[in-house]
């Protein structure tokens, strides 16, 4: 059964994919034998194209991460956190890092 990470893996595909349609274009500047007019148009489409997949891949995420609750969408009750000690110099800063274990937002 697929799960979030294969929905986010599917959504990373479409920039990948547009980033690909940018490197098409590229190709047809590049190319001399094409007109001037013709590079142009074709050029003006594919830039087009690339950035509505980019953008429908933001709104895409974005409505994952709301459905999911992560990032700025996660629930979060800073009720739940406490302050047991004032830290010192003397602390073993590491050793509390380690110790961590609540639902808070640490960098862990």
């Amino acid at each position: 059964m697929k799960d979030r990470f294969d929905l986010e893996d599917e959504i990373l595909k479409l920039y990948s994919f547009a980033d690909d349609l940018g490197v098409v274009s590229e190709l047809i500047m590049d190319n001399l034998e094409l007109s001037a007019e013709t590079q142009d148009k074709s050029v003006n489409v594919l830039i087009g194209i690339e950035t509505m997949l980019k953008i429908h891949a933001d709104k895409m995420m974005d409505t994952m991460c709301q459905c999911f609750k992560i990032g700025e969408y996660r629930d979060f009750d800073s009720s739940q956190l406490t302050i047991k000690s004032v830290l010192t110099d003397d602390d073993d800063y590491g050793k509390i890092e380690e110790s961590c274990n609540c639902n808070c937002p640490c960098d862990q």
